[in-house]
């Protein structure tokens, strides 16, 4: 809630922020909290349904979701995010099944045909109504928890799923890394593609995102970035 609320002071205007106090606040974040919910239900939804259409279904799902026979836990970057399911911190979340999934959220299922077949996508999808120019760091880290769930099996999409893969906490923890290392080529590489494929008349130029403060995830964040060191050498 206080999320949304903060949010919200960012994008709507200063001089109506006096009509975003008290109850009226509650009001504006409820209705927001609604729209996100609706879009998230109907996300998941979108998601499960093109999943089986973008792998090989002989493959074996816990393999995708990285689960660990002896932990009986699931890898937080799985080798679904990577291409060929080889893990290298280099080019995790580029994997054709987030890329395509991120394709069908935004321009929708007849989008990954189109680009299979080389032909231009439809452009009255919700990248026109809401004037989407650029994926963001939440963005791919949803595509990334949805792709997750889609495979998983859960049969709701919780903060926590039957599985008891952490959605909730994930999701934080690949937005948090996406803004934290967006400095280094790989992770601005990781925008790049998404970019090309849903936005392909955009200009090459990266926007600048803010880094936030947040310490959560200190370990993964570090070993991630080591390894990304040796973009430059």
């Amino acid at each position: 809630m206080e999320g949304v609320r903060r949010d919200l002071r960012m994008v709507v205007p200063p001089f109506l922020h006096n009509l975003m106090s008290g109850t009226s606040l509650d009001h504006f974040v409820a209705k927001i909290e609604h729209g996100m919910q609706q879009q998230r239900a109907n996300g998941a939804e979108r998601v499960r349904e093109v999943l089986p259409k973008l792998f090989d279904n002989a493959l074996d799902r816990n393999m995708l979701l990285g689960f660990n026979v002896q932990t009986r836990k699931y890898d937080l970057l799985p080798p679904v995010f990577f291409p060929k399911w080889d893990i290298n911190n280099k080019w995790v979340f580029t994997s054709d099944i987030l890329v395509n999934v991120a394709l069908c959220l935004l321009r929708g299922p007849s989008a990954i045909r189109a680009k299979k077949e080389g032909k231009a996508v439809n452009s009255n999808t919700v990248v026109k109504y809401w004037g989407l120019k650029s994926v963001t760091p939440g963005f791919i880290a949803l595509v990334a928890i949805l792709t997750r769930f889609g495979l998983s099996g859960d049969p709701e999409f919780t903060p926590i799923g039957a599985s008891g893969i952490t959605y909730a906490e994930d999701f934080t923890a690949y937005k948090f890394m996406l803004y934290k290392l967006y400095n280094k080529p790989s992770i601005r590489g990781v925008f790049q593609t998404y970019n090309s494929v849903i936005f392909p008349d955009r200009p090459a130029d990266e926007d600048p995102i803010a880094i936030h403060n947040e310490e959560h995830y200190k370990d993964m964040i570090d070993r991630i970035d080591n390894e990304l060191d040796s973009d430059s050498t």
